[in-house]
């Protein structure tokens, strides 16, 4: 936090904690896009996703599977994007 207002940053809000519960306060979401590798997709993730809705996310261990998730109609569609590498998720759903 220190960066941000040594920057003059005031419109940012830093939140810690286990981003594999997302932030159910703030739900749903159009979006989430997930920038650490989860051994699986974190069903908190899913719930707090709009219908219609997008999650992005890297499964597998460093060495993992970009994953696009829609959520429409309340059915899950998977679309594999290809390989990627990406620091391990931390936390419940995590590594």
């Amino acid at each position: 936090m220190q960066n941000l207002k040594k920057a003059n940053i005031l419109n940012v809000t830093v939140k810690t904690g286990d981003g594999s519960l997302g932030m159910p306060e703030h739900s749903p979401y159009d979006i989430i896009y997930v920038t650490c590798a989860a051994p699986e997709i974190p069903e908190p993730l899913i719930d707090q996703l709009k219908d219609p809705g997008q999650l992005l996310i890297p499964i597998g261990s460093r060495i993992c599977e970009l994953k696009l998730i829609i959520k429409k109609e309340g059915k899950l569609t998977t679309t594999d994007l290809g390989g990627c590498a990406f620091v391990p998720l931390i936390g419940k759903y995590g590594h």
